[in-house]
């Protein structure tokens, strides 16, 4: 059976493979067990990179985008089954 902390770890190690940009800012936002106990939902948020805005006054205005995923984790394997985005 797979532990909250190992669920959160399975759940950055798929990100970083599945996510082509370098994620920055990433952080763990919710965790949480389904009703049936078979799920863990982490919910893992990092900073998106702000494209096309070269101004460093306008980005620290404005800030980057944050993105928030849920990730299904298989509590008796580990392995994460869906990544939807919240």
């Amino acid at each position: 059976m797979v532990n909250v902390n190992e669920a959160i770890e399975s759940a950055e190690t798929f990100t970083k493979k599945v996510i082509d940009n370098p994620l920055t800012n990433i952080a763990v936002e919710e965790v949480e067990l389904s009703e049936d106990e078979k799920t863990w939902l982490i919910t893992l948020g990092w900073d998106e990179p702000m494209k096309g805005v070269t101004s460093s006054a306008l980005k620290s205005v404005i800030g980057p985008e944050r993105i928030y995923k849920v990730f299904y984790v298989d509590i008796e394997t580990g392995n994460v089954n869906k990544m939807k985005l919240r």
